[in-house]
């Protein structure tokens, strides 16, 4: 069942603030994390509420909602780096799939509060089936199996480089893909339109009673559960807790100020170019490779665990990108996509739903099918190929969500973003560049030029970094609660039946883009709360 909270009125289980909608699980939040674990309660005993503060089809007031202050190194306006919608940023999703690495989830001796409280080990058994809600069936991550045996092999240093290789969804819309399931199931119900603005915990502080959620139209309700996940996003996750101080001036659950600390982002840099002397060679061996069994792949090279501990750095993967005509500078992405659109060069299932979207995003960055690719004197180079780099960031408490002066329509703080760099994230990419140019040049490829930002010693290298609209880190799991907001098993140290998923519960980030791991994530959760909800 689909539910509109606009359109509810307050005759059944009036109280004070409205509608009462009572169940045993509630999720907020319904983009890939929140309808993955729905999509694990539909039609079993365990009745679900899915709420979600946007709609079907995006509004430019409730996308309005996330604006906020930028007060750290700058970043897009925070309304266009995430979604209030039906499916959450899978509107946006180009589709790529990559798994977290082993070294990702270990304690690293140079990398400060670095170390997940759960082994690799432990989300490999849910790689598959997230892999199966992705849609990049069939759910293997071993390389080998999607090499060309015909085409050209790479033979990369393998104490330096390791090769990997992102899956492209189609990309999976989870809103309207699985829409159909939600609706459906006798037990759950899915509720637009209602945007979480408080978390309300009982007199003694240790367990959640209700989440009062309200409409831009001015009508309200009470969620009551028996368990409350919070799966809003890196972002408004932290946003609602920190908003939420009935109890504690500081914000739901944070005594030991964790909540928001250790925003992470990937880092997306170009590094060099490739001057292949062989271009249709290079390019069938290293970018894009069209279609395996159904799904798209993209071959990187990343940094070797052995590399990341002699050099001290974190993981980086890169990719190269053929650039066969120039894109105009100062496009923003839905013009860049119409004009994609106008070529007949999309996929036919990228919709103008998506689009719409897009148009109401200004200055969104569209990494699927092109970006505007410059040299550093501004020439284009019709035969080059783009080396890109994408960048684990270091987890750092001083890069973190808090609370700005200004209020929204709801009364709620905005948010304030402090985002922050350290100078391993620098080595990281500089590191990165020298060793693959090093062995391109060494494999006899071609001529590469590493961007000349990375050999200077200058102040202003942030700003040459981008970012991937992947939030992650601001409720981090950790086995203490004055280390991060969750336990092991992503439940808050602070309350027993509050939870959360997403990006956000992540200590680290890796290279590895977020969504397939948030996905698999989800399931880990939906699992243990499957036995908590059976026993409790």
């Amino acid at each position: 069942m689909i539910l509109d909270l606009r359109e509810l009125d307050a005759a059944s289980g009036e109280n004070e603030a409205g509608r009462e909608i009572e169940v045993d699980l509630c999720i907020l939040g319904a983009g890939a994390a929140g309808i993955s674990l729905a999509l694990e309660f539909a039609n079993t005993a365990t009745t679900t509420c899915l709420v979600e503060g946007g709609g079907i089809v995006a509004d430019r007031e409730t996308i309005a909602l996330h604006a906020g202050e930028i007060v750290g190194r700058s970043y897009q306006p925070l309304e266009s780096t995430h979604l209030r919608l039906f499916g959450g940023t899978t509107n946006i999703w180009h589709g790529a799939c990559l798994p977290l690495e082993e070294l990702d989830f270990k304690t690293r001796s140079w990398v400060p509060h670095s170390g997940w409280p759960m082994s690799k080990g432990e989300l490999d058994t849910y790689y598959p089936r997230a892999s199966l809600l992705c849609e990049i069936t069939p759910p293997f991550h071993d390389e080998a199996i999607w090499r060309d045996p015909a085409g050209p092999q790479s033979q990369w240093d393998a104490d330096k480089l390791v090769e990997r290789i992102w899956r492209y969804s189609k990309p999976t819309r989870f809103g309207s893909r699985y829409r159909d399931d939600l609706e459906s199931a006798p037990n759950l119900k899915v509720l637009l339109w209602a945007n979480a603005t408080n978390i309300h915990p009982n007199a003694s502080n240790n367990r959640i009673e209700y989440v009062e959620v309200r409409s831009l139209s001015g009508n309200r309700a009470r969620l009551k559960a028996r368990r409350f996940v919070l799966a809003m996003g890196g972002i408004e996750n932290a946003h609602l807790l920190l908003n939420s101080t009935d109890l504690e001036e500081g914000g739901l659950g944070n005594q030991h100020d964790v909540v928001g600390r250790y925003f992470m982002e990937h880092t997306h840099t170009q590094c060099g170019y490739l001057y292949p002397n062989d271009y249709d060679d290079a390019a069938r061996r290293y970018s894009w490779r069209g279609l395996v069994d159904g799904v798209g792949i993209w071959p990187g090279v990343g940094l070797s665990e052995k590399t990341q501990r002699d050099s001290e750095v974190l993981a980086c993967i890169m990719r190269f990108d053929p650039q066969t005509e120039p894109l105009r500078p100062g496009l923003r992405a839905w013009e860049r996509i119409e004009e994609a659109l106008s070529r007949g060069s999309l996929p036919d299932d990228f919709t103008t739903d998506a689009l719409r979207v897009l148009r109401h995003l200004d200055d969104v960055l569209l990494q699927t099918y092109g970006t505007v690719v410059h040299d550093d004197s501004g020439h284009f180079d019709e035969r080059g190929m783009v080396i890109y780099a994408q960048a684990e960031q270091s987890p750092n408490p001083d890069s973190r969500v808090l609370l700005s002066e200004e209020r929204d329509e709801f009364g709620k703080r905005r948010v304030k973003l402090d985002w922050r760099l350290a100078e391993i994230d620098r080595r990281t990419v500089v590191e990165s560049a020298k060793l693959i140019a090093q062995e391109l040049t060494r494999l006899g490829v071609g001529r590469v030029r590493v961007s000349e930002w990375l050999d200077d010693d200058r102040d202003d290298w942030g700003d040459k970094f981008n970012w991937g609209h992947h939030h992650s880190g601001t409720t981090r799991m950790s086995h203490s609660p004055s280390d991060g907001f969750l336990n092991p098993d992503c439940r808050a140290h602070s309350h027993s039946n509050l939870y959360v998923t997403g990006g956000s519960v992540f200590p680290t980030c890796g290279y590895a883009n977020p969504t397939l791991s948030i996905v698999a994530m989800a399931l880990r959760l939906a699992d243990h709360l499957k036995t908590e909800l059976s026993t409790h």
